[in-house]
């Protein structure tokens, strides 16, 4: 899904996967680091970016929540 709602209110990442779907996303919000890291922090499950060795160095691995 396009990354804007998810961005703009990240507990729909929750409602999503409590609904037993896998929560994803995809944009141009997504090359901003702080974007990307509100996404991480909700628990979404995978980000699809443009910069991987940007972002990564950003929210790192430990960020993520498990699936």
């Amino acid at each position: 899904m396009s990354s804007e709602p998810f961005v703009m209110s990240p507990n729909l990442i929750t409602f999503v996967k409590n609904a037993g779907l896998v929560c994803t996303s995809f944009g141009a919000l997504n090359d901003d680091p702080e974007n990307t890291k509100i996404q991480a922090e909700a628990g979404i499950i995978a980000i699809i970016v443009d910069n991987v060795p940007l972002i990564a160095s950003v929210i790192g691995r430990g960020v993520v929540k498990g699936g």
